[in-house]
This record gives structure tokens, C-alpha cells and sequence, in this order.
């Protein structure tokens, strides 16, 4: 807990490096990763793991070797796989749209061997739990197909989900190296602008209650699909047409009461649709309003080049432009889903190119500050930091450039991105003020602090002593 501030003044090392967390990278198992992904949804829509109570259990670990083991071979380190679906197979209902049981007899044998081949081949895995499929009736695969908005509508049944299916299957993995993240839903947009089936609070409130019993339960990061950045950011540019920021921790813990109910990581996908309105490759993560204090993803994205009048670019580009544009992975679709967006082969183009030209961030850096930082051969600035009439100064030991953007980043030792602010001089000054919400956010330990130019980087070890 933060405390009253008594000391005044702290000396900062006069280090200048040039920090890779300028790309945002997520720290898995003590290294900092870029995520060169895919899409592998399923072998068999939503009986890839457990029972099927007409067509029995269909997990296939035969093809689950020989998938992991081609991605291991083409440059990928993460996949995003699919669970429940629609609820056809798992989990077990005591009626079709009523409370959660359980999981069947196969459901953790065949969870299991997907994992034991996930480590085999060092691939990191976010299972999607939900898709918008859940309230999408289909009839043809059975009664528990599609029938499942009651789980969202009503928190009774919403618990009996999270206490006799989520807690036991995050418990299960929590320790596991290769379970990267849970991810809540696969466009839950659609729920509510294609199915109409609940409203937009009780969507939230589903989300809520399962990143709380997620973050009460485990470590492990907690993340969304959401189907466009039209629902997951507050800029003009998403704001109408029933747009916004739906993803936020304030909108969340708004409809559940729990500080644990947030998102660790936003997931956003992109098509074609999306072109006039909300491309992620030509405005970065800054430009999206309310986005950029924890890594973005982008979760889907065509899985082969895309070309028209307003937007051109290959899979290659498009994979090197998330990484430009301060993304932390990319998930193109999909391998196996045969719906016209993509395949492996096309795929495997991009993320091959990619691992070539940042193999490191795909392997992985040490988390160790020393693998972060490279000598800037541009100079120097020193920093002081001082704390003076209510507001944190930094202080620099040669003028700061006017007229130009200046860039203020605050990471982690880990490179997670805790703080940022811009500023803009129109006269000639050493001292930068911070606002109140950086010392809100802080406490006493040891930080890396980057102030960005246009051109050049000036990036120190911050070690705040505080707060007393």
C-alpha cells in the first residue's frame, strides 16, 4: 500500500539504452515474448475436447501432434485454440440452458494431451472457453447447441459455470508452462449487434465474474476476443453506432464488484469490413484511446494479403506493421477452419518472415533488464526526479527539444508498460511535470523510464524510493 511521500529528492542513473518494450512484448515463464500466433479453432467445432453425447469423444491427438509440431517448424510460438463453443459437447448441463455440472469423464484426458504435446513442441496455448456461438441455436448439433445466453443473463447459472467447470480447469493448469492465457469469449460482440440475445450489462457482467474467478484462482493473463476495436476502445472514431469501450476495467467491475475483474491483455481481430473504420496495421496502439496501459493483440486477422482501393498490404506486411505499431503478437486466421479467410500455407509465409527478422522476441529475451537494454550511440541525458509543490519533476541535464512530441513511458522490470504520457514544449525547458496519477500507480522499487523523441530513445533505470 502506497503511504504518505516524505522524501524529496532521488538521483537517477545516467544510463542511456534503447528498450525493445518500445514494442511491447508479455513476459510468460520469466522471458518477454512477441506473439508470432495462429488461429487453429478446431479439428471438430466444439468437440475437440470431451463428449459429444450423440457422437462421442472426437479429440484427435494424432492431428494435434502433427499440427504443433509444423507450427514449432514454421516460426510460431502461440496458438489460439477453441473449448466449449456453443456448449454442444462440454460443458455438462443439468438440463439444456440451465446450471453447469461439470465436465465429462474425457474432458481433462484429452485437455491434458493437448498440453503434454503443447510442451513437447514449445508452443503457448489461449484457450477461447465461449464464442458468440452460445446463443446461436443450431438444432443440428444437438440440444445444448446454442442454447446457452441463460448462462450470461443469470448469475446464478453464470456460477454455477465458474465454480463447477472454470475454477477446476484454470486450478488444473495454473502451473503449466505452456498455458498462456484464458480467453473469455470469441466475439462476444455479436451476442448483442447479430443475435440480439442479452444486453450489453449482462454481456459485462458475464465477462466480470469469470476474469475475477480467473485472476482469484490463478496467474495466468485473461483476455477477450473482441470482434472489432470498434468495441474496444473510446475513440471518436469507435465511439457511434453503439461502439466504445466495452472491454475497460471500469465497465467491468461496474457490473460486478471485484477488483480482479479486468482484462490483463486486450485482444482485438480485424477484416476486411473493417477497412474504412478500425485498421490496427496504420494507426498503433496510441492512436486507440484508453488501450495502450496493457499489451494489444491482435487475435484474427485474414490469413492471407489483403488488397483494395483503401488498404493494401501482404500477411507479411501486415504482421511487421503489429510489431511497428506497438501490438504484442498476431493470431492470422486460420488453420483448419477451410472458411475462405486463410490457410497454414499462406500463413506459414508470414510468420516464417517474421521469426526471421526477430527470432529473439520469438524465442524469447530473459526478462534480466541487461537483455532490454542497448547502448543508444545518439547520447545521453541524465534524469533527476524531484518531488515539488504536489507533483513529481523530471529533471534533465540538457534542454528538452521544443516543438516535438516527447514521449513518457514507465515500465516494469518485467517491460510491462505501467504509464505514459505525451507532451509537446513550444519553449525551451529541462523539467518535465508528471501528473497525479503517476505517483498513484507507483510504489517503491525499481523501473525503467523512456522518454521517446522521433528519432532516438533515451531510456534509464528509474529506482523510486518514494514513498515512506
Amino acid at each position: 500500500m502506497k503511504k504518505h511521500i516524505q522524501i524529496s529528492v532521488l538521483l537517477i542513473l545516467g544510463i542511456c539504452f534503447t528498450l525493445n518494450a518500445a514494442h511491447p512484448l508479455i513476459e510468460i515463464n520469466g522471458k518477454q515474448y512477441w506473439l508470432n500466433g495462429i488461429n487453429m479453432p478446431w479439428n471438430s467445432f466444439g468437440t475437440d475436447f470431451g463428449t459429444h453425447y450423440q457422437w462421442g469423444a472426437l479429440h484427435d491427438s494424432t492431428l494435434f501432434d502433427n499440427t504443433f509440431k509444423k507450427y514449432s517448424e514454421n516460426g510460431i510460438n502461440c496458438v489460439r485454440i477453441w473449448i466449449h463453443c456453443d456448449g454442444r459437447s462440454t460443458p455438462e448441463f443439468s438440463a439444456p440452458g440451465s446450471e453447469v455440472t461439470g465436465l465429462d469423464a474425457n474432458f481433462f484426458t484429452d485437455f491434458d494431451n493437448m498440453m503434454a504435446i503443447a510442451e513437447k513442441y514449445e508452443i503457448f496455448v489461449m484457450p477461447a472457453l465461449w464464442s458468440f456461438d452460445m446463443s446461436k441455436v443450431n438444432t443440428d448439433a444437438g440440444q445444448f447447441a446454442g442454447v446457452n445466453t441463460p448462462l450470461i443473463t443469470d448469475s446464478a447459472k453464470t456460477l454455477s459455470y465458474i465454480n463447477n467447470v472454470l475454477i477446476p480447469l484454470v486450478q488444473r493448469y495454473a502451473d503449466h508452462p505452456y498455458l498462456f492465457a484464458w480467453e473469455i469469449c470469441n466475439e462476444p460482440e455479436w451476442i448483442i449487434e447479430t443475435l440480439h440475445a442479452c444486453d450489453i450489462k449482462e454481456l459485462q457482467r458475464f465477462h466480470a465474474m469469470l476474469a475475477a474467478a480467473i485472476h482469484e484462482n490463478c496467474t495466468n493473463y485473461v483476455t477477450t476476443g473482441a470482434a472489432s476495436l470498434k468495441w474496444n476502445s473510446n475513440h471518436a472514431d469507435c465511439v457511434g453506432g453503439g461502439g466504445g469501450h466495452w472491454w475497460s476495467d471500469s465497465a467491468l467491475q461496474a457490473t460486478h464488484n471485484s477488483n480482479k475483474a479486468y482484462l490483463d491483455i486486450y485482444q482485438i481481430h480485424f477484416y476486411e469490413w473493417m477497412i474504412p473504420w478500425y485498421v490496427p496495421y496504420t494507426k498503433g496502439v496510441d492512436y486507440w484511446q484508453d488501450i495502450g496501459d496493457r499489451p494489444v493483440i491482435i487475435g484474427e486477422t485474414p490469413g492471407h494479403d489483403v488488397s483494395n482501393n483503401q488498404f493494401t498490404m501482404t500477411l507479411v506486411e501486415m504482421y511487421e506493421a503489429a510489431y511497428d505499431k506497438e501490438y504484442a503478437g498476431v493470431f492470422a486466421w486460420s488453420d483448419r477452419a477451410n472458411d475462405g479467410h486463410g490457410t497454414f500455407d499462406s500463413i506459414k509465409i508470414a510468420t516464417n518472415a517474421f521469426y526471421s527478422n526477430h527470432a529473439d522476441i520469438v524465442n524469447g529475451l530473459p526478462t534480466s533488464i541487461k537483455q532490454y537494454l542497448k547502448v543508444n550511440p545518439k547520447g545521453c541525458l541524465n534524469f533527476s526526479i524531484v518531488y515539488k509543490n504536489g507533483k513529481i519533476v523530471l529533471l534533465a541535464n540538457n534542454p528538452l527539444p521544443v516543438n516535438e512530441d516527447i514521449y513518457i513511458t514507465l515500465y516494469n522490470m518485467q517491460g510491462k508498460k505501467i504509464f505514459k504520457s505525451i507532451r509537446f514544449l513550444q519553449k525551451t525547458q529541462n523539467s518535465l511535470a508528471l501528473n497525479c496519477l503517476f505517483k498513484q500507480l507507483l510504489s517503491n522499487g525499481i523501473y525503467i523510464l523512456q522518454i521517446r523523441l522521433h528519432d532516438v530513445e533515451y531510456t534509464t533505470l528509474l529506482p523510486l524510493d518514494l514513498y515512506k
